[in-house]
C-alpha cells in the first residue's frame, strides 16, 4: 500500500518543482490513514524506496512541520533512493530523494542518497558498470564531503564528475532560482 496524493502534497511538490503527477508514479503521497509502523507520521509526505522491482524496502518521511526534516522507519537500513538508475551509462547522485526525484522528472537517471552523511563505501559496487557519474551534492560543507567520499569510491570503475551546485543551495534550488537551463549546464 502507499499513500494518496493529498491537496497538502500537491502543494508541496510543486512547491519544489515536482509534478504531483510524476510524483505519484513513484508513490509518494501523504500519510494520512497511516500504515502499521506508520503513526508518527501522519501529515507527512511519504517517499518509498523500491528495489530494483516493486517492493518496498524502507521509507522516509518529509516532515512538513517544526522538528527534524526528514525521518526514517527504525530498522529500514539505508538504501539508495531510485536505485534501478545505478545501471545507467550516465547517473547522476544527489543528496536527497527529492532532488534525484525532479532530476528523474527531467528526463535523468538519478538516485539520492538519503542523507550528506549517509554515503556507504559499499554501495560503490552499484556504479561498476556507469560509463559516468555525475556528483551533484549540496553545496554546503557536508555535501562537498558526501561528494567526496562517492568520488573516491566510485572512480577506479567510472569517469567521475562533480557539479558545482553553488554554495548554500542544492539541485532544487538551482532550479526554482535560476532555471532548467542553468541546471542543465551544471550537470553537464
Amino acid at each position: 500500500m502507499t499513500y494518496p496524493m493529498t491537496t497538502k502534497a500537491v502543494a508541496f511538490l510543486e512547491g519544489r518543482g515536482i509534478d504531483p503527477a510524476w510524483a505519484a508514479t513513484h508513490s509518494v503521497g501523504e500519510v494520512t490513514e497511516p500504515l502499521e509502523g506508520h503513526e508518527n507520521y501522519v501529515g507527512m509526505i511519504a517517499i518509498p524506496y523500491f528495489a530494483k522491482g516493486d517492493e518496498i524496502v524502507t521509507w522516509r518521511f518529509r516532515n512538513l512541520g517544526q522538528g527534524k526534516k526528514y525521518l526514517a522507519v527504525k530498522g529500514g537500513g539505508r538504501h539508495i533512493y531510485r536505485v534501478w538508475d545505478t545501471e545507467a551509462d550516465e547517473v547522476i547522485v544527489t543528496e536527497g530523494e527529492l532532488d534525484a526525484l525532479l532530476l528523474s522528472q527531467l528526463g535523468y537517471n538519478a538516485v539520492g542518497i538519503p542523507g550528506a552523511r549517509a554515503w556507504t563505501r559499499e554501495w560503490r559496487w552499484l556504479f561498476r558498470d556507469a560509463r559516468r557519474v555525475v556528483l551533484a551534492a549540496d553545496g554546503d560543507p557536508d555535501g562537498r564531503e558526501m561528494a567526496a567520499a562517492v568520488a573516491t569510491d566510485v572512480s577506479p570503475f567510472t569517469e567521475v564528475t562533480l557539479a558545482e551546485i553553488p554554495i548554500g543551495k542544492d539541485v532544487t534550488d538551482v532550479f526554482l532560482t535560476e532555471g532548467e537551463e542553468t541546471l542543465r549546464r551544471l550537470l553537464a
